[in-house]
């Protein structure tokens, strides 16, 4: 067919016209490139995308390139895309429920210029950008600003690393919009300036992995939002979405205020910050505020790590909702409230203080001091009514909180201190009377408390309450690996009837091991056990006190002293008692009395001193020791007249009644040295009287005046020379007369005692009292009501 030559040069003039308008509209920067709703999602297929300017009545379907925006929007067919290759372009904005996935492929977005800024909107509820990263070291999303929009937005991070370079502007997440998933965000500011970088009032929320949120640069993070806005960080091990394994929170940058949002931590999870920082705007009471940490460990652990917190605010709240709550940062907790549920833990690793504010303890938890934990005295204290709570301290726990109700529910409660350092230096320990409700205002422990040792870690209690505090169940003390001390105010162990007369509870103090000090009073009271076993050695270098009816069984060595008045049962099974202080068979209460003492074995140190009282020759009525199994004496005797007793001549006095053997004596009183004069009779002592080996005091019989133990015919010739006590006296002769014949009252195989001239050199001390230089330690008290 021939075609007219003028016909074929419109065509063609028509086909490069077309041709040129086309080409022409490629080149075209669009200002909206937009999704156009095709069913197919894949954003290289240039189909898809809707370009807002055309040329004529053509339009080129292309996806957004370099200095475009990619704008999806239109849900008409479809509301996904996905990446099939690496994507630059100028902007992305999210809208209308769309999902847009990189699915491993890297999104940039880029100015195209320096006046202007590349972003990233996500606007809408259920709109949202998720950045699967590729496994590899490049980035996944790089952009100069995010916005989320609306509630409902969402960027998330499937194991991706993003970058934003905030020097076109701040990046921000409004209310109820989400940042989820794993991986990391970094903020990178204009080096040389500082400003906030991110600006977040929404949900972050740790998801299938581990998220970081990172300030570089000078930038700064406001994770809670502008005022007004409550951000939350919420980092949970997933397990209301059948997920396990644990999750962790990472801020690294500074913030710019504290963080007054909420922050939620789960089973096995954790949130670390790299610099100090704070929770809660305010440290004054009734300030209100919204800051929260909640601590969600169900059947496992919650942890805050990093750097020190300061929780500030009487509105700021800590609450162990479950599980235990770990807090290995340092923490500065002052007039907020810190909360526990029922059987719920907490462990203090770091460092912490408590200034002002409550601390609410439920039944059933557990409170673990690993770290320096120390409680203020305007610290308010309320824990649990039924069942109690127990407390280890394996670091150091020093409370000043007055009052302090220590065992609060006290037929449950059991303090453990392993290896580490308790003082309670609160004027009270008890704020409902105590085990006994009929006694108020008692100092009592109530509960279980353990002292054990650790090789390197010795343990030290101080109680230094005002009045003495009362143990009214058990304590355990494990002195076998390393040292452990008590001090403090006096303790109490058990009710006497007087004090409880419904009935005294047995109370029972055990102790092990060789290491064991109470530096401190203490007093075992009538129902009082004191336990202990071959290895132990007890040291009390302060006052003890034995009522009646205590009972210290078990063998080992008690070192003290000991002042006891026993008219009743006193019970000291196998028990090795060292005197190197004062020993009292009475303690003087209220007025000198005397008593006996049944023990194992006695041992009397050179710093010791033993204290005799006579008030009578029956038993009872003079102090006894009787030892069971072996005496070694050494130190000082005193011996003293009570109740206005009034020794006669021939009166003797087994003040130490041994069954083993026996060695040593007492200082400046050799065998048969003269004690003293007492009521102008002169008493001796001997080592070998009674069975042979007993310590008797003893004064010559009449008649018997040179002091050899019978009444013979020397004793005749000394009042012949006018040697008698009266000499020459009818008096004198009488007593010789009636008394010839009889023995002093010493066993017939006791020694001769020597003549008066060499007792008399003997006799280094005063008449009353022998005394020298000593370092008095302790004293044990043994008192019968």
């Amino acid at each position: 067919m021939w075609i007219q030559p003028r016909l074929l040069m419109q065509f063609c003039l028509w086909c490069a016209t077309f041709c040129f308008m086309f080409s022409a509209s490629l080149n075209v920067s669009a200002v909206n490139v937009q999704w156009d709703g095709e069913d197919d999602d894949n954003w290289n297929w240039g189909v898809n995308w809707d370009l807002t300017i055309c040329n004529g009545i053509f339009c080129a379907f292309v996806p957004p390139g370099e200095n475009d925006i990619a704008f999806l929007s239109d849900t008409t067919n479809g509301n996904r895309v996905e990446l099939s290759a690496d994507v630059l372009v100028d902007g992305v904005r999210i809208r209308n429920g769309f999902t847009v996935d990189t699915n491993g492929h890297q999104l940039q977005t880029t100015p195209d210029s320096a006046s202007s800024a590349s972003y990233i909107e996500i606007n809408g509820s259920e709109s949202r950008l998720l950045v699967e990263g590729d496994g590899g070291p490049d980035l996944d999303l790089i952009t100069s600003r995010f916005e989320l929009f609306a509630a409902g937005a969402t960027l998330q991070l499937d194991d991706a690393s993003a970058i934003v370079t905030s020097a076109s502007g701040m990046s921000s997440a409004g209310p109820a919009t989400t940042i989820r998933g794993n991986g990391t965000i970094t903020f990178t500011n204009t080096p040389g300036t500082s400003q906030v970088v991110f600006d977040h009032a929404g949900l972050i929320d740790v998801w299938r992995g581990d998220l970081t949120i990172r300030a570089e640069n000078g930038g700064i993070l406001d994770l809670d939002g502008s005022l007004g806005d409550d951000g939350i960080l919420e980092v949970d091990d997933g397990e209301f979405f059948g997920i396990s394994g644990s999750r962790t929170l990472r801020i690294e940058g500074p913030q710019l205020t504290a963080f007054d949002g909420a922050i939620r931590i789960g089973r096995g999870d954790t949130i670390d910050f790299e610099l100090p920082w704070q929770l809660g705007q305010t440290d004054q009471p009734g300030i209100p505020g919204s800051a929260a940490l909640r601590m969600r460990g169900r059947t496992g652990t919650a942890t805050v790590a990093g750097a020190a917190v300061t929780v500030k605010g009487g509105d700021t709240f800590i609450d162990v909702e479950s599980g235990t709550a770990r807090f290995e940062a340092p923490m500065d907790i002052q007039h907020a409230t810190l909360t526990m549920a029922n059987e719920t833990g907490i462990q203090f690793v770091g460092d912490t203080t408590f200034t002002g504010g409550s601390w609410a303890i439920a039944d059933d938890s557990t409170i673990e001091i690993i770290g320096d934990v120390e409680l203020g005295e305007n610290l308010v204290i309320t824990s649990g009514n039924d069942v109690g709570y127990d407390l280890i301290v394996s670091g150091s726990l020093t409370v000043r909180t007055d009052p302090f109700d220590w065992d609060a529910r006290p037929q449950a409660h059991t303090t453990t201190v392993q290896g580490g350092t308790l003082r309670i230096l609160s004027p009270q320990i008890d704020t409902l009377g105590g085990t006994i409700d009929e006694i108020p205002d008692r100092n009592d422990f109530g509960g279980v408390l353990n002292l054990n040792s650790e090789p390197g870690r010795p343990v030290v209690l101080e109680v230094a309450t005002d009045e003495p505090w009362i143990l009214s169940r058990e304590m355990f003390i494990d002195a076998t690996a390393d040292d452990v001390l008590v001090e403090g105010a006096q303790l109490r162990v058990g009710y006497t009837p007087a004090e409880y007369p419904l009935g005294t509870p047995e109370t029972h103090l055990v102790v092990t091991g060789a290491n064991a000090e109470i530096a401190a009073d203490l007093f075992l009271s009538t129902r009082a056990i004191l336990e202990t076993d071959p290895s132990t050695v007890l040291n009390v270098t302060g006052e003890l006190v034995v009522f009646s009816a205590a009972k210290m069984t078990g063998g080992g060595t008690i070192r003290s002293n000991l002042l006891a008045d026993i008219n009743a049962s006193l019970q000291l099974s196998d028990v090795q008692f060292v005197n190197a202080g004062e020993f009292y068979l009475d303690g003087n209460f209220p007025v000198p009395e005397s008593g006996s003492l049944d023990i194992d074995g006695f041992e009397q140190t050179a710093d010791g001193v033993f204290y005799v009282d006579l008030g009578g020759t029956a038993i009872r009525d003079f102090d006894q020791l009787v030892v069971s199994g072996s005496t070694n004496l050494d130190g000082l005797l005193q011996v003293s007249l009570v109740r206005d007793f009034m020794p006669a001549l021939g009166d003797s006095f087994v003040i130490i009644d041994t069954a083993g053997s026996a060695s040593g004596t007492f200082v400046g009183l050799a065998e048969g040295a003269l004690v003293g004069n007492f009521a102008g009779v002169d008493f001796f002592i001997t080592y070998v009287g009674g069975d042979g080996n007993d310590v008797v005091l003893f004064s010559s019989a009449p008649g018997d005046f040179d002091d050899d133990g019978d009444v013979d015919g020397f004793d005749f010739l000394m009042w012949q020379r006018g040697e008698s006590p009266n000499p020459l006296s009818p008096s004198d002769l009488l007593a010789w007369q009636t008394n010839y014949g009889a023995a002093s009252p010493l066993s017939a195989s006791s020694t001769i005692v020597p003549e008066p001239s060499g007792l008399v050199l003997a006799a280094i001390c005063s008449p009353m009292i022998c005394w020298r230089a000593r370092r008095t330690t302790s004293k044990i008290v043994i008192v019968a009501h």
